[in-house]
């Protein structure tokens, strides 16, 4: 049978482009298969961008209403605009009974929405007329089982285990530690909170290794948070900014040449963040809040997690990062390898695509 693809899809990269692309590779595999993508171009200017959605948007309407049974899986949307291109896309599967799946890798459909009087009721329908939702973990379950009236499936994210090498010995040997960032540059991803945290380290041979696009949100605009981190990092020589990191392998190195994963994030969409499962398949020791479950991954007590709501006290985050570093070598090395197994044994990326596959046979 046909199959419609609907999702981001690289070169934009963050975590819901990469799980869609995961998801695309297996389902082409076994699929006749048409891929939607309505990512920005940045090469494109808005006006260019905004003609080439509407022309896309319209031969996907015309494949869908004039083809026979498709099956169509989409990588929801859950923004204030796009939202309103995946209802009415649902709303022509529904007409025509093409069988569909909403694949949620956000968890903002209810902040952003819920109490919009005219969308939520709609949301409601393509939602519970769904043939399956697929959201990413139990936080994730709990809320929607909340507000929709039927079954939702779990499938957590996950690494390419295809492409990670044995995680390096050399940060075994290392004292003091490397930590690591490697998300984008949002503000309420804890970026600033963590730079300013990290310059209060006493321990002069710490480092910190940032990666990530800076972009907007509702603190700042791209611009602003760019301006107000690249300020901040250049009093302190211990942090490097590596710019953004597009190649797995060299993500990975860097994952792997480091001890500890930081992400101490109360970003609203946060929900299973790939950046976690890749940094414990690499010996990090990951360091992040209870904001949305995102602390809800296979052996999270041993790591360090970080009430959200204390993160509005900047010595909270300060004293983690110094407990971190004075960490017992026998104890970091201990939490690093169980990381390591518990990533190969839970995450791996034929696991996450072999559920996805079985959940579209199934409709």
């Amino acid at each position: 049978m046909n199959l419609i693809l609907i999702g981001p899809y690289p070169p934009a990269y963050f975590g819901q482009s990469l799980a869609f692309k995961y998801a695309c590779d297996i389902l082409s595999d076994h699929f006749k298969t048409r891929l939607f993508s309505f990512n920005l171009n940045l090469d494109d200017s808005a006006f260019k961008f905004i003609i080439k959605s509407i022309f896309k948007f319209i031969k996907l309407l015309f494949l869908l209403l004039l083809t026979g049974k498709t099956k169509v899986y989409i990588s929801a949307s859950r923004g204030k605009v796009s939202i309103y291109r995946d209802l009415f896309v649902c709303a022509v599967c529904l007409l025509r009974s093409h069988p569909y799946v909403l694949h949620v890798q956000g968890n903002d459909l209810f902040s952003n929405h819920k109490e919009n009087w005219f969308i939520w009721p709609l949301v409601r329908v393509v939602y519970e007329k769904a043939n399956d939702v697929i959201v990413l973990n139990k936080y994730m379950n709990d809320e929607f089982k909340k507000e929709f009236n039927r079954s939702i499936k779990i499938i957590n994210n996950c690494f390419n285990n295809t492409i990670v090498h044995a995680p390096s010995d050399e940060p075994f040997l290392r004292r003091p530690y490397t930590f690591i960032y490697l998300s984008n540059l949002h503000f309420s991803k804890g970026i600033i909170h963590l730079v300013d945290a990290f310059k209060k380290l006493k321990n002069s041979e710490c480092s910190l290794l940032i990666a990530g696009e800076p972009l907007g949100d509702s603190y700042y605009s791209s611009k602003e948070i760019k301006e107000i981190f690249l300020n901040r990092i250049k009093e302190d020589s211990r942090i490097e900014y590596l710019g953004t990191i597009t190649s797995n392998d060299i993500k990975f190195r860097y994952l792997e040449q480091s001890s500890f994963f930081i992400l101490p994030s109360f970003y609203p969409p946060e929900a299973f963040p790939l950046s976690i499962i890749e940094a414990m398949s690499s010996g990090c020791v990951i360091i992040t809040t209870n904001h949305n479950g995102i602390d809800q991954y296979q052996n999270a007590s041993n790591n360090f997690v970080i009430d959200v709501k204390d993160l509005e006290d900047e010595i909270t985050l300060h004293k983690y990062l110094e407990n971190c570093a004075k960490l017992d070598l026998k104890k970091w090395k201990e939490i690093s390898q169980t990381n390591v197994e518990t990533a190969t044994n839970y995450y791996t990326l034929q696991s996450y695509q072999n559920k996805i596959l079985s959940v579209l046979r199934s409709i």
